[in-house]
């Protein structure tokens, strides 16, 4: 998932099956920010994480191994509800008294939504020929809207490399790195550390973790 490590890229089917990766991981962290958490949800949570142990190493103390223990405990009816409520609190931004304000890019980079952040945002998405990316999110300078994004356009190149096509794949990367460093890296790391600090839940600690590794592998590894 998010803790596997690369070296050197040295041909386009390597850079195909990281592209390909990194797809499956923002896609993977853009659910667990948009969807709250099920009993049926966090069974295939524990089991794809439990099926890749011979692809991944679960490191003692990472995100990861966070989320892991806890779904190693029991996915039962209380944990369900505990993180059901939490995922409301963190992510919903029910009020200023009760969590943090909700993971929209505006927020944390302005004093309003839907100003200038989000139309960048959505004009970006608009160059690479994109309109909503998630309608269940609103504005779409939210967190999962734009880790779907980013899923879409390693997706593109991945396609691309496999058919051959360096030039729409050179594309994407050019979109790829201007979307981390213009968008992601300006707020996500910030607001992990804030959902760190704000949490009850280690399930969200290990979450934010996670996104936090994500993001380095992603920067670390651009082209």
């Amino acid at each position: 998932m998010v803790q596997q490590q690369h070296g050197t890229i040295e041909s386009p089917t390597d850079r195909a099956e990281l592209a390909e990766e990194h797809s499956r991981i923002c896609w993977f962290l853009s659910i667990l920010f948009l969807n709250c958490p099920t009993e049926e949800s966090l069974l295939a949570l524990q089991q794809q994480i439990s099926s890749q142990h011979g692809q991944i190493t679960l490191e003692p103390g990472s995100g990861l191994a966070r989320v892991f223990e806890v779904l190693s405990k029991g996915v039962n009816k209380a944990l369900v509800e505990r993180l059901a409520v939490e995922h409301t609190r963190l992510f919903c931004g029910l009020s200023r008294d009760t969590g943090p304000l909700p993971p929209y890019e505006s927020l944390y980079r302005s004093d309003s939504m839907m100003g200038k952040v989000t139309l960048a945002v959505m004009d970006t998405y608009r160059q690479a020929g994109y309109g909503t990316i998630e309608e269940d999110v609103g504005p779409q300078d939210h967190i999962a809207a734009e880790l779907r994004f980013m899923a879409m356009l390693f997706y593109n190149e991945t396609v691309a490399l496999y058919e051959g096509d360096q030039l729409t794949a050179a594309a994407q990367r050019q979109q790829q790195n201007h979307f981390l460093n213009e968008h992601l890296l300006q707020w996500v790391p910030a607001y992990c550390k804030r959902i760190k600090t704000e949490t009850t839940e280690s399930f969200y600690t290990g979450v934010a973790m996670m996104t936090e590794d994500a993001l380095e592998l992603l920067a670390s590894t651009a082209g």
